[in-house]
C-alpha cells in the first residue's frame, strides 16, 4: 500500500496516510484532526487520558487467516450496557463499559476490526445479513443467517465516542452515538450497530461478526516476541498449577477415603479375642489371658461388643491389666436393645458396642478382667447375654489421613485460588505434602522397640 503524506498544520509534522480516501487523519505529535484534502485543522484531541492499555499501536502489522493488516485508526468508547439475566428474564444496566476499536486496513483493502476491553480481545469484519433487522428490547430475538434459529439478544449498549486516532475514511466526531444489540451462535458473536445523527436518528446501519482471540493468539499475529514469551511462559506456568492442583485434589480425596475407611472399618491385626457370659460377671469379674502383646509403640484397640435379649440393659467393661495385675487402660459401655409397636409400625434401637484405643509403652504379657456396674442380683435376668473382646493390634488413626487430606485441599484451594505463577511456591508445596505424609508413614508404622 503506497502511502500519501501531508504536513500538520498545527506542529508542521509530516503526516502519512494509506488509504486513499481517507477524509480525516490525526496527528500523533499534537492530536490536531486534519482534513486529508485541504490539509485544514478540524479540531485539536487532547490523548493523554486515553493511552492504549494493550502493546497495539497505528502502523503495527498483523496477520489473521492468512490475510496480512495494517493498523490504521483507533476510536476509544464509553458503553452503557444492559445483558440479559436469565433467572429474572429481564435486561439489567451493567454500568459504563470503556473499550477501544481497533481499525485495520489490508492489502486489498478490506477492513477488519479488533475489539479491546477488560475482559480481552475480539477480532471482527463486517458481513451482509440474509435477515437485516435491529432487535430492540420489547422484541430482543434476531437471527441475521438463515442458518440460525433466533437467539435471545444478549447485550444492548449505547457507546460514545471519547477519542479517536489515526485515519478514517469517514468525520468521526467527539460525542457520537451509536447502538448496538448483539447475540452468540456457536461461539460467534453476531452483532448490529447503528450510527446516530446529532438529532438521534439512525443514519447508518452496520453487522458485524467475530469471535473472541486468545492473547496468545493475538500475540502471534502481530508477531510480538516479548509478549509471546510472556504468555507462553505464563502458560507452562499455568499449566504446572493445574497439574499440580489435580494431583492434590485427588491425594486430598483418596487420603479422605481412607481417613473413612481407617475410621469405620481398620482395626488393624486381630490378636486375642475372648467371649464371657454376663451372668459369671459376679464379685470380681472374670480374668483371661495372658495375650503377649510384642508391638510397642503402635497403637491398640479393644473393642468390646454385647449380645443381650430385647428390651434389657447391661453396664460392663474390660480392665487391661499388665503381667503384675496392675490396671493401665480399660473399655467401658452401657449396651442396651430396645424394640416395640408405634403408629408407623415396629421399631428396634440398640447400641451394643465400645472401643477404646491406645498407645503399648512396651511389650510383654497383658490380662483382662471382665466386670459389670450392676449388682450380681441384676444379672440373673441376663443369663444369655455374652460379651465379646477383640484385640487388635497395628491400628492405623484416621485422623493423621483426614488432617493430611485437609493440608492438601488447602494447598489446592491456595494456588487455584491466588494463581501463583512461581514454581517454587508449587514445588515448596508438594515438597510439604511429601514430608507430611513420610512423617505420618512413619508415626503410624514405627518399628518394633
Amino acid at each position: 500500500m503506497k502511502a500519501e503524506s501531508l504536513d500538520c498544520p498545527n506542529c508542521s509534522a509530516s503526516l502519512s496516510y494509506l488509504q486513499i480516501k481517507a477524509k480525516v487523519i490525526t496527528c500523533q505529535s499534537c492530536g490536531s484532526v486534519v482534513e486529508t484534502g485541504s490539509g485544514a485543522l478540524l479540531a485539536s484531541l487532547k490523548n493523554s487520558k486515553y493511552k492504549p492499555e494493550s502493546y497495539i499501536r497505528l502502523g503495527m502489522r498483523c496477520q489473521f487467516k492468512g490475510t496480512a493488516y495494517q493498523v490504521v485508526g483507533r476510536i476509544c468508547y464509553q458503553s452503557e450496557l444492559k445483558e440479559y439475566c436469565n433467572e429474572d428474564r429481564r435486561y439489567y444496566p451493567e454500568g459504563t463499559w470503556a473499550y477501544d476499536s481497533w481499525c485495520l486496513l489490508s492489502e486489498n483493502g478490506e477492513y477488519a476490526w479488533i475489539t479491546e476491553d477488560e475482559e480481552g480481545f475480539q477480532f471482527s469484519k463486517s458481513f451482509v445479513p440474509d435477515v437485516p433487522l435491529v432487535p430492540t428490547i420489547s422484541k430482543p430475538k434476531a437471527g441475521f443467517l438463515n442458518s440460525h434459529r433466533p437467539q435471545k439478544i444478549k447485550e444492548f449498549s449505547t457507546s460514545k465516542i471519547v477519542h479517536f486516532e489515526g485515519e478514517f475514511t469517514w468525520q468521526p466526531n467527539l460525542g457520537d452515538l451509536s447502538k448496538s444489540a448483539s447475540y452468540t451462535y456457536r461461539g460467534e458473536s453476531f452483532e448490529v450497530n447503528s450510527n446516530l445523527d446529532r438529532d438521534g436518528q439512525t443514519k447508518e446501519i452496520e453487522f458485524f461478526r467475530g469471535r473472541k482471540v486468545p492473547e496468545l493468539q493475538l500475540a502471534l499475529a502481530f508477531d510480538n516476541q516479548q509478549e509471546i514469551e510472556r504468555l507462553q511462559e505464563e502458560k507452562r506456568s499455568e499449566e504446572l498449577i493445574r497439574r499440580s492442583s489435580i494431583v492434590a485434589l485427588a491425594g486430598a480425596v483418596f487420603l479422605f477415603a481412607l481417613s473413612i475407611y481407617f475410621l469405620a472399618f481398620d482395626f488393624g491385626s486381630r490378636v486375642a479375642n475372648y467371649y464371657v457370659k454376663v451372668s459369671e460377671l459376679t464379685g470380681e469379674g472374670k480374668t483371661v489371658g495372658p495375650v503377649n502383646l510384642k508391638k510397642s509403640g503402635r497403637l491398640h484397640r479393644l473393642v468390646l461388643r454385647g449380645s443381650i435379649p430385647n428390651n434389657r440393659s447391661f453396664q460392663g467393661g474390660v480392665e487391661l491389666m499388665d503381667s503384675t495385675r496392675l490396671v493401665i487402660n480399660n473399655v467401658d459401655g452401657d449396651f442396651w436393645r430396645e424394640s416395640g409397636w408405634d403408629s408407623d409400625g415396629r421399631w428396634s434401637e440398640s447400641d451394643l458396642k465400645a472401643s477404646q484405643t491406645f498407645r503399648l509403652s512396651k511389650a510383654g504379657h497383658y490380662f483382662f478382667r471382665f466386670y459389670s456396674s450392676k449388682p450380681p442380683a441384676s444379672l440373673t435376668n441376663l443369663s444369655n447375654s455374652k460379651l465379646q473382646l477383640s484385640v487388635y493390634e497395628g491400628v492405623i488413626p484416621a485422623r493423621f489421613f483426614f488432617l493430611s487430606s485437609l493440608f492438601l485441599l488447602l494447598y489446592a484451594f491456595t494456588i487455584r485460588r491466588f494463581k501463583t505463577t512461581n514454581p517454587l511456591f508449587v514445588a515448596l508445596g508438594m515438597f510439604s505434602a511429601l514430608v507430611a505424609f513420610c512423617w505420618l508413614v512413619l508415626k503410624v508404622g514405627q518399628d518394633d522397640d
